[in-house]
């Protein structure tokens, strides 16, 4: 039970990479609109900056530097007591084709006479109703990489089953589940940095070419910001790292 259990883990960590790794990327443009909203004082703005399918148009080049302590409750995100099931829920879509034209009543529905014109499939955004770039979305964002890292209580568990893995001599599907745990951290941590890097290089370069055009360069930084930052899987105990450290196990 405990080495199925590891597996399910694992798979649960893929999925967890795959939604922060979507999460994160549209995050870093989502939150410089919103920081132009901020700024401007105009939610609303957000909006018009994105087209029907939710890419981003040029924003305005000032950002701002009001740095706001974060208001933002972090115990809201809901804890993994288990992942001892994964279910994977799909959407089934039908069609049917109508034709009036007697003439086409027995052709193919792959015949282009009589074809209806195929409607654009909507996005996962538009599916929720949520409106690209707006304030909901940021937060809907939000939680889902928080969603998607490990917390205490998930990490905790992860810990148990792998100690009672190498207790029960099935030391291989524990150093499969730990170092699958340290990837997803890993990984994690990696694309924070990689956004944080190029969110701070965009900001220089603005800020730069505002200056040298003599304007006032106001540096927005929005409430939950600096904790999206932090957001990191939970750093498994240290008696793990060493017994690991000193294997291979037998």
């Amino acid at each position: 039970a405990a080495v199925s259990y590891s597996q399910t883990c694992i798979s649960d960590f893929e999925t967890k990479r795959d939604n922060f790794e979507e999460a994160n990327k549209r995050y870093a443009k989502v939150v410089i609109i919103q920081r132009e909203a901020k700024l401007s004082g105009d939610t609303a703005m957000a909006d018009a900056q994105n087209d029907d399918t939710g890419s981003l148009f040029s924003v305005a080049s000032n950002y701002s530097n009001a740095s706001i302590r974060s208001n933002m409750s972090a115990g809201s995100v809901g804890s993994v007591a288990s992942v001892s099931s994964v279910i994977s829920a799909g959407a089934v879509s039908t069609f049917s084709l109508i034709n009036n034209e007697q003439s086409n009543r027995h052709k193919s529905k792959f015949n282009q006479i009589g074809r209806k014109k195929k409607k654009r499939k909507a996005s996962r955004r538009e599916r929720k109703g949520t409106k690209p770039g707006s304030e909901e979305e940021l937060k809907t964002l939000v939680m889902t990489m928080k969603d998607n890292v490990i917390d205490a209580e998930y990490s905790s568990i992860i810990a148990e089953t792998i100690k009672f893995l190498l207790q029960d001599d099935k030391s291989s599907a524990a150093t499969e589940l730990y170092d699958a745990y340290r990837s997803l951290k890993a990984f994690i941590e990696q694309s924070q940095a990689d956004r944080i890097e190029e969110d701070n290089r965009t900001r220089a370069e603005e800020e730069q070419k505002v200056r040298k055009e003599g304007q006032f360069f106001e540096r927005v930084v929005l409430d939950d910001e600096e904790e999206v930052n932090s957001t990191r899987c939970i750093e498994l105990p240290q008696i793990l790292h060493d017994l690991f450290a000193y294997g291979p196990f037998e």
